[in-house]
């Protein structure tokens, strides 16, 4: 088991999906590994994870009381308010003072971005069980998804009657649905296992591609991770639930390919991320030359030389 992540480590949201593609190149290691993931790990994973969802349904339940205080009106199924035109609720639920109105769009990355990421991880744990033939860690994992499900589709209610508010959020979703389907392309193209693809064609397609140079592909993702996922805006920390999400999965990982590839997470939130702010806005000339170089690679690869 690996050593205990402080409690007091405070995790950020562009974390989730740079952890995703480092599992990601890490995932034949892992699929391969000599011990299989045991049940303690999926059960503490699954335990946090409704721990972390139902902190989420009361946030999003939140929104739902400060729709009913439309003084236009109840809401209704084809009519709800912008969100951002109305104060927070005076008195939810036996709270006897006003709280903070809630923060929907933070809420809305910190969910698209669990989803993501434990997509990662269920393909990579499906692969290994259809690699040993046997299904152990795959039915667990989809009652993980379903719990994170449960929160985005409340959520993509939300989406779909927020208005311009909300459009926002959607290109966020978007933004998360093909970063999740190109990183676990290659695990689809290699295994066959598409359940947690959002787009099992597009994943295989990216798949294809990525299995020709994958090295080169490589440098590309950590450059358009660093991209996508770099603003200012996700770099919200993250509630304690998520040191047990991530110890979880660290722990669900073979001991010898965490030391390989997965070391600067040991401990807690490594110090210098590839999504950090600072190193992203100083190194950014740095990454351009660096996607230049990989482009230039991939073209030699295609000529054959």
């Amino acid at each position: 088991m690996i050593k205990h992540i402080a409690s007091g480590s405070a995790w950020r949201q562009n974390q989730l999906a740079d952890l995703a593609w480092e599992l990601s190149q890490a995932a034949e290691e892992l699929i391969s590994a000599p011990r299989p993931i045991s049940d303690g790990p999926l059960f503490a994973l699954w335990q946090a994870v409704r721990r972390c969802t139902d902190k989420w349904q009361h946030r999003l339940q939140q929104f739902v009381v400060v729709w009913e205080l439309d003084p236009a009106g109840p809401a209704t199924q084809n009519h709800l308010p912008h969100l951002e035109h109305y104060p927070a609720p005076s008195n939810v639920g036996d709270h006897s003072e006003a709280e903070p109105r809630p923060d929907v769009y933070s809420l809305g990355v910190e969910i698209l971005l669990a989803d993501l990421l434990l997509r990662v991880w269920g393909t990579i744990l499906a692969a290994q069980d259809r690699h040993r033939g046997v299904p152990c860690a795959r039915p667990i994992m989809e009652h993980v998804l379903y719990a994170i499900h449960y929160s985005r589709s409340r959520l993509l209610e939300w989406v779909m009657h927020g208005g311009e508010g909300a459009a926002s959020i959607d290109r966020f979703r978007r933004r998360c649905e093909r970063w999740t389907d190109a990183l676990i392309g290659p695990i689809l193209a290699r295994y066959g296992t598409s359940l947690f693809a959002h787009n099992p064609r597009r994943a295989w397609e990216f798949g294809e591609e990525q299995l020709g140079a994958a090295t080169a592909v490589a440098q590309l993702q950590r450059a358009g991770i660093r991209a996508a996922f770099g603003e200012p805006a996700l770099f919200t920390p993250l509630s304690s639930h998520w040191t047990e999400i991530l110890q979880a999965i660290l722990d669900g990982c073979d001991p010898e390919v965490v030391n390989r590839r997965l070391a600067r997470w040991r401990h807690g939130p490594p110090s210098c991320s590839v999504c950090d702010a600072a190193a992203f806005r100083f190194s950014e000339a740095n990454d351009w030359s660096l996607l230049a170089r990989c482009l230039h690679r991939v073209h030699q690869r295609e000529r054959g030389e």
